[in-house]
């Protein structure tokens, strides 16, 4: 079996598992729009076995979490940490289940699937793809008898250019921006940069756009007011820091190019403890309950910092 036939066949199966879940939100009323998977696979490259997807990424508006969350529990999907979505419901409410992604995984029937369930209000810090002006821009799309909306051309953009940076710079993310680069001549790049700029990540998106684009010196227009000189020189300094190999994603400059590639200093600090430390949340629902006294779950606490520590600089 040959490799594209083979991503074809899981993409497929991926997607007829996340299919069910997009009726009932349909019939529910509850708009979505579908960030990744086999629909941006088939947009960007016109093939579903150019690449394999393992998941399928969901946007949802806040004031539907606890509804959308209930739909997936009837279907037989649980989130994969329960306990955090119980602590967080029963401490501050219901819909502070809309405050963080939630990774939804199948019934035991299905497999090799899994659905990444966000919401447009999901973080304090802004992320470009999570502004309620994308429900406007957004596509309506029907396939295989389900409708639900994919990100514009610009949105889209600003979504894969702020996840290369922040996943870890897999290569296949830069391959999708040098394709959507490639076949969007008309992109709207006054609105790229005003989104850009509000959600601080400027930097990241010129960044990705320059790694991206490999034949040209400059893949962003001169009159771009989004980018100063200044932040240009920047991008070109982590750009020179990287190489454009498929090793791209193990470089050991990972944590100092995702701090870098944030606009804003207060930006870099919540980057920062991003980076190394479990959000509050995580910690009180993960970890405070497990421990038979405070040293042991200090000391834990301890190791998992230094597991993140020595993963984001390669040394793991």
């Amino acid at each position: 079996m040959s490799r594209s036939f083979s991503a074809a066949a899981h993409n497929l199966r991926v997607w007829g598992h996340a299919l069910p879940i997009l009726e009932k939100l349909s019939e529910a009323d509850i708009p979505v729009v579908i960030l990744k998977g086999l629909p941006q696979i088939e947009d960007l490259y016109g093939d579903p076995g150019t690449r394999m997807t393992s998941d399928v990424d969901m946007l949802v508006p806040s004031r539907h979490a606890r509804s959308t969350l209930a739909l997936l529990a009837d279907a037989g999907w649980q989130p994969g940490s329960a306990s955090t979505l119980r602590w967080l419901t029963s401490s501050q409410g219901a819909e502070a289940a809309s405050s963080r992604p939630w990774h939804m995984h199948p019934p035991p029937n299905l497999t090799g699937c899994l659905i990444d369930l966000h919401f447009d209000r999901m973080t304090r810090s802004p992320k470009p793809t999570l502004d309620p002006s994308i429900w406007e821009r957004a596509v309506r799309m029907s396939r295989d008898g389900a409708d639900f909306l994919v990100l514009g051309r610009e949105d889209q953009l600003l979504f894969l250019c702020y996840h290369f940076v922040t996943d870890h710079l897999p290569w296949h993310k830069l391959r999708d921006i040098e394709v959507l680069l490639g076949r969007s001549t008309e992109l709207d790049w006054d609105y790229i940069a005003r989104r850009a700029r509000l959600s601080g990540v400027t930097i990241a998106v010129y960044l990705a756009c320059r790694l991206a684009a490999r034949d040209a010196t400059d893949p962003v227009p001169d009159n771009w007011r989004g980018v100063a000189p200044v932040d240009r020189l920047r991008a070109s300094v982590l750009a020179a820091m990287l190489d454009r190999r498929p090793g791209l994603a193990q470089s050991r400059y990972w944590a100092l190019v995702w701090l870098l590639a944030h606009d804003r200093p207060w930006d870099m600090r919540t980057v920062w403890r991003h980076i190394f430390f479990p959000d509050r949340v995580t910690i009180a629902a993960e970890y405070l309950g497990r421990w038979p006294s405070r040293a042991e779950y200090l000391a834990e606490l301890g190791r998992i910092y230094l597991r993140r520590i020595r993963k984001s600089f390669g040394r793991a």
